[in-house]
């Protein structure tokens, strides 16, 4: 363990596999080779700070596809957020900080885990110096928000019913019903309502997240013109109804809410 034990051939160090060694200080190899000729090694022991890591994060949906509470998902997914901070790391997952803590048991399966919501997942990085640092993962459920706007009546004409999503970003699926009944080629996120009844959409994304919305749109009722106010360049029209508000066209098939 010192020097002087190293230039005296005293002392030796019977198992270096599993020596206990002290932060800060030396211990000293001697390297002899064919020759019989000597040299001395000096090896300073240093304490390695563990990683620090921001906490990582799994956004998922909850599938209408799996049991009530449980979710398959891919662990390995946030390999790549941590990659940034800590370059050429590994990573072994466990279901306990105890667990982690002691590098026993670890998830057999980390990319396609049975996760149960409301429960903890811990991952271990170890980086190339061999340092580890242990954090838990945050789960995030995600929910698919549809919206098809505003109630609204009808009389005839085609007004565009729009459906809307809190996802941005990520391709979308969508399914029209009328009267609880699947529109055949209903596959955009605009459909045409010509007229009253029950509308509904079924919206999916590409990671699986779903949601739907339904509103009824009823049949309207007619409106009272009270004057036509013509300019120069322009042509205003008044109306009211019990019905409000009101779209005007001027050709019967292309509306606008501007009067």
């Amino acid at each position: 363990p010192t020097r002087q034990d190293a230039e005296n051939n005293t002392n030796e160090i019977t198992d270096a596999t599993a020596y206990l060694a002290t932060f800060g200080t030396n211990v000293y190899a001697k390297v002899i080779n064919s020759g019989n000729c000597s040299s001395i090694a000096e090896i300073e022991v240093r304490r390695l700070e563990a990683n620090t890591i921001n906490q990582p994060v799994i956004s998922f949906c909850d599938s209408q596809y799996q049991g009530a509470g449980v979710e398959t998902l891919d662990l390995t997914s946030v390999q790549a957020q941590i990659l940034q901070q800590v370059p050429n790391a590994t990573f072994i997952y466990y279901t306990t900080e105890a667990d982690a803590d002691a590098n026993v048991n670890p998830i057999s399966n980390p990319t396609s885990y049975a996760y149960t919501l409301g429960s903890t997942v811990y991952v271990r990085v170890v980086d190339p110096a061999g340092c580890s640092s242990i954090k838990s993962i945050d789960f995030e459920l995600r929910e698919l928000e549809v919206s098809l706007g505003d109630v609204f009546s009808i009389c005839d004409g085609n007004v565009p019913l729009r459906a809307t999503t809190n996802i941005q970003g990520e391709a979308l699926t969508y399914k029209w019903f009328f009267n609880g009944n699947e529109v055949a080629d209903a596959t955009t996120d605009v459909y045409n309502v010509t007229v009253p009844g029950t509308y509904s959409v079924e919206v999916t994304s590409a990671s699986g997240c779903a949601g739907t919305s339904e509103i009824v749109i009823a049949e309207g009722v007619g409106a009272t013109i009270s004057e036509v106010i013509i300019n120069e360049t322009t042509v205003t029209v008044v109306a009211t109804s019990d019905a409000m508000p009101l779209q005007y066209s001027l050709d019967g098939t292309n509306w606008q809410d501007s009067n």
